[in-house]
C-alpha cells in the first residue's frame, strides 16, 4: 500500500468525524485534531476580552473587581467606547452590551456602577441571544442561585402539644 492509499484513508476519516460532529451538534465551525476531537474555532481566537467559548450555558460564578470605559474597536478604527467589566475569578474583562448592564443593574440593586464592586453574578453562555435578527448565542450575567432555606423547626414537641388541648 502506498502513502497516496493512506493519506486518502485519513481524508476520508477526517471527513467522516467532520459529518458526525456536524450532525452532532449543527456547528459548521469546528477544527479536528490529529486524534479526531474537535475543537471550536473559538479557541485559536485571541481576544482581550472574555468571549463565547470562554464558558458554558452553566456559567461561573463572578465577582466584580472594576467596571471601566473602554475603547474596544480594532487599531484603525473609529472609537468605540464600551462598559467593561472585571471579575476577580477571570484575567480577561467581559464587554457588557445594555442587556448586562440593566441585568447587572438590578443584581447589584444600583445603577452606580461603583456600588457593583464586590457584588458576584454569574456568567453564562446563552445560545439565544440574538443580534440583528440571527440567533448568535452570547455572554449573559444572572443572579446567583440563593441556597434554600432551612425548614422551619416546630416550637415544640407533641408532648407540648398534647397539654395545649383544651379538652
Amino acid at each position: 500500500m502506498t502513502a497516496d492509499y493512506w493519506q486518502q484513508q485519513e481524508q476520508l476519516e477526517r471527513r467522516h468525524y467532520e459529518e458526525h460532529y456536524r450532525h452532532a451538534t449543527g456547528s459548521r465551525n469546528a477544527i479536528a485534531n490529529s486524534l479526531g476531537d474537535y475543537m471550536h474555532i473559538g479557541t485559536f481566537s485571541q481576544s482581550k476580552y472574555l468571549k463565547q467559548s470562554d464558558t458554558d450555558e452553566n456559567g461561573f460564578l463572578a465577582t466584580i473587581t472594576k467596571v471601566e470605559a473602554e475603547n474596544v474597536a480594532k487599531q484603525g478604527e473609529e472609537k468605540k467606547i464600551r462598559c467593561i467589566v472585571y471579575f476577580r475569578e477571570q484575567e480577561k474583562g467581559m464587554v457588557f452590551n445594555k442587556t448586562n448592564l440593566n441585568r447587572a443593574a438590578k443584581i447589584c440593586g444600583s445603577e452606580d456602577t461603583d456600588n457593583w464592586i464586590g457584588k458576584k453574578v454569574v456568567v453564562f453562555l446563552d445560545p439565544d441571544v440574538e443580534m440583528g435578527g440571527e440567533i448568535v448565542g452570547g455572554l449573559r450575567v444572572r443572579a446567583p442561585k440563593k441556597p434554600a432555606a432551612e425548614p422551619k423547626q416546630p416550637v415544640g414537641s407533641i408532648a407540648d402539644m398534647e397539654n395545649d388541648v383544651p379538652f
